[in-house]
Protein backbone atom coordinates (compact mmCIF):
# COMPACT_ATOMS: atom_id res chain seq x y z
CA UNK A 1 0.00 0.00 0.00
CA UNK A 2 1.36 3.64 -1.00
CA UNK A 3 2.48 5.23 2.37
CA UNK A 4 -0.35 8.22 1.30
CA UNK A 5 -3.19 6.06 1.55
CA UNK A 6 -1.55 4.26 4.98
CA UNK A 7 -1.39 8.11 6.35
CA UNK A 8 -4.88 9.04 4.67
CA UNK A 9 -6.65 5.47 6.64
CA UNK A 10 -4.49 6.45 9.62
CA UNK A 11 -6.23 9.89 9.95
CA UNK A 12 -10.06 7.97 9.73
CA UNK A 13 -9.50 5.59 11.55
CA UNK A 14 -8.36 8.67 14.47
CA UNK A 15 -11.64 10.86 13.36
CA UNK A 16 -13.97 8.12 13.59
CA UNK A 17 -12.74 7.07 17.50
CA UNK A 18 -13.52 10.94 17.75
CA UNK A 19 -16.87 10.65 16.61
CA UNK A 20 -17.67 7.53 17.92
CA UNK A 21 -16.48 8.09 21.47
CA UNK A 22 -16.24 11.34 21.96
CA UNK A 23 -18.92 11.45 25.11
CA UNK A 24 -16.69 8.53 26.54
CA UNK A 25 -13.53 9.91 26.15
CA UNK A 26 -11.74 12.41 28.24
CA UNK A 27 -11.58 16.00 26.65
CA UNK A 28 -7.44 15.55 26.52
CA UNK A 29 -7.86 12.44 24.70
CA UNK A 30 -10.12 13.76 22.10
CA UNK A 31 -8.16 17.13 21.04
CA UNK A 32 -5.07 14.42 20.51
CA UNK A 33 -7.16 12.00 18.50
CA UNK A 34 -8.02 14.98 16.38
CA UNK A 35 -4.76 16.58 16.58
CA UNK A 36 -3.28 13.10 15.34
CA UNK A 37 -6.13 12.98 12.63
CA UNK A 38 -5.04 16.09 11.07
CA UNK A 39 -1.38 15.54 11.04
CA UNK A 40 -1.81 11.98 9.25
CA UNK A 41 -4.65 13.62 6.53
CA UNK A 42 -1.57 16.26 6.22
CA UNK A 43 0.79 13.67 5.95
CA UNK A 44 -0.75 12.05 3.55
CA UNK A 45 -0.56 14.75 1.14
CA UNK A 46 2.62 15.47 1.32
CA UNK A 47 3.76 12.35 1.14
CA UNK A 48 1.30 11.94 -2.19
CA UNK A 49 3.53 14.74 -3.81
CA UNK A 50 6.57 13.03 -2.43
CA UNK A 51 7.62 16.10 -0.25
CA UNK A 52 9.83 14.79 2.88
CA UNK A 53 8.75 15.99 6.46
CA UNK A 54 10.03 15.08 9.97
CA UNK A 55 7.66 12.65 11.68
CA UNK A 56 7.42 14.72 14.53
CA UNK A 57 6.01 18.43 12.84
CA UNK A 58 3.29 20.14 13.99
CA UNK A 59 -0.13 21.16 12.55
CA UNK A 60 1.17 24.43 11.50
CA UNK A 61 4.61 23.35 10.28
CA UNK A 62 2.66 20.68 7.64
CA UNK A 63 0.44 22.82 6.63
CA UNK A 64 3.75 25.46 6.02
CA UNK A 65 5.44 22.54 4.06
CA UNK A 66 2.31 22.00 1.77
CA UNK A 67 2.15 25.44 0.89
CA UNK A 68 5.83 26.53 0.30
CA UNK A 69 6.60 22.89 -1.21
CA UNK A 70 3.23 22.59 -3.44
CA UNK A 71 1.47 24.96 -5.08
CA UNK A 72 -1.49 23.92 -2.84
CA UNK A 73 -2.82 27.03 -0.94
CA UNK A 74 -5.21 25.74 1.89
CA UNK A 75 -8.27 28.02 2.53
CA UNK A 76 -8.85 29.38 6.03
CA UNK A 77 -10.22 26.24 7.80
CA UNK A 78 -6.22 25.58 8.03
CA UNK A 79 -6.75 28.09 10.97
CA UNK A 80 -9.23 26.42 12.85
CA UNK A 81 -7.38 22.89 12.49
CA UNK A 82 -4.29 25.04 13.44
CA UNK A 83 -5.77 25.44 16.63
CA UNK A 84 -5.69 21.91 17.75
CA UNK A 85 -1.55 22.51 17.99
CA UNK A 86 -1.98 24.27 21.46
CA UNK A 87 -5.02 22.58 22.30
CA UNK A 88 -4.63 19.82 24.97
CA UNK A 89 -1.93 19.13 27.59
CA UNK A 90 0.45 16.53 26.36
CA UNK A 91 1.85 14.26 28.79
CA UNK A 92 -1.29 13.94 30.91
CA UNK A 93 -1.80 16.88 33.27
CA UNK A 94 -2.46 16.85 37.51
CA UNK A 95 -4.41 19.32 37.15
CA UNK A 96 -8.00 20.05 35.54
CA UNK A 97 -7.68 21.86 32.62
CA UNK A 98 -10.17 24.64 31.50
CA UNK A 99 -10.57 24.41 27.85
CA UNK A 100 -11.18 27.69 26.02
CA UNK A 101 -13.07 25.10 23.75
CA UNK A 102 -14.97 21.42 23.42
CA UNK A 103 -13.31 18.86 20.94
CA UNK A 104 -16.74 19.27 18.94
CA UNK A 105 -15.68 22.68 17.51
CA UNK A 106 -13.07 20.81 16.03
CA UNK A 107 -14.80 17.86 14.32
CA UNK A 108 -16.19 19.58 11.34
CA UNK A 109 -12.79 21.59 10.31
CA UNK A 110 -11.23 18.00 10.26
CA UNK A 111 -13.62 16.75 8.46
CA UNK A 112 -13.51 19.83 6.24
CA UNK A 113 -9.87 19.25 5.93
CA UNK A 114 -10.30 15.70 4.72
CA UNK A 115 -12.84 16.44 1.83
CA UNK A 116 -9.70 18.74 1.08
CA UNK A 117 -7.04 16.27 0.76
CA UNK A 118 -9.51 14.13 -1.41
CA UNK A 119 -9.90 16.42 -3.63
CA UNK A 120 -6.52 16.62 -3.78
CA UNK A 121 -5.27 13.55 -4.19
CA UNK A 122 -8.27 12.18 -6.06
CA UNK A 123 -11.14 9.79 -4.76
CA UNK A 124 -9.68 7.24 -7.19
CA UNK A 125 -5.84 6.96 -5.85
CA UNK A 126 -7.86 6.38 -2.23
CA UNK A 127 -9.50 3.70 -3.04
Amino acid sequence: MDKFKEFFLKADSFLHDVKENLEKFELNMSFFLLQESSKCYLKSLLSFYEVDFPEEDTIEELINQIETKTTIKLPPVKDIVIELDYAYCEGGCSLNIVYEDLPTKYIQPVEDLREIIINEIGKDNLE
